[in-house]
């Protein structure tokens, strides 16, 4: 993670909770996190969604109910190469 990620994950400590990084629980610290991947994985969305229409392509969508969020997260880090420092 690089000093810049750091900076954004305590900005969203505190924009998201209200609190300094010193102040927050674990629980508020994991509520940042997942919030700062989402908006992350939000801005590539954006961008991959973009590209195809433009095109006049069309995409299907599958969404399973045995959709797990935790292991979601889990690999939205390791993809945007957070994982070992939020670990």
């Amino acid at each position: 993670m690089t000093q810049s990620d750091s900076l954004s994950l305590i900005r969203q400590v505190q924009s998201v909770t209200g609190r300094s990084a010193q102040a927050a629980s674990p629980r508020q610290w994991l509520r940042a996190m997942a919030s700062l991947v989402r908006e992350r994985v939000g801005a590539d969305w954006i961008d991959d969604v973009r590209a195809p229409r433009s095109a006049g392509q069309r995409r299907v969508y599958y969404l399973s109910m045995e959709f797990l969020p935790g292991r979601l997260l889990m690999q939205a880090l390791g993809n945007f190469g957070l994982y070992e420092t939020f670990r």
